[in-house]
């Protein structure tokens, strides 16, 4: 499924995409609150094409997102 259909499908008007840490963590420690109708968007493993296929759609739409990077699968081009 191409990406972009998706995270229109996703993200529905008034989202405000937040990342996991900072604000989530601020506001899990301080009285900080979350925007109105928060969502986080988060990839697990770091795989290159998650990186490549998502985030110029992120950069160019001002959406912000958390990437988890397995230490272990750095230099890796591919999946398992």
């Amino acid at each position: 499924m191409p990406f972009v259909p998706f995270l229109a499908g996703v993200l529905p008007a008034g989202s405000a995409p937040v990342t996991i840490a900072p604000p989530i963590t601020t506001v899990l420690t301080t009285a900080t609150p979350l925007p109105d109708r928060p969502i986080a968007l988060t990839f697990d493993d770091g795989w290159v094409q998650q990186i490549t296929n998502t985030l110029p759609v992120f950069v160019k739409h001002n959406f912000q997102s958390t990437y988890y990077v397995m230490v272990n699968a750095t230099g890796r081009l591919t999946g398992p």
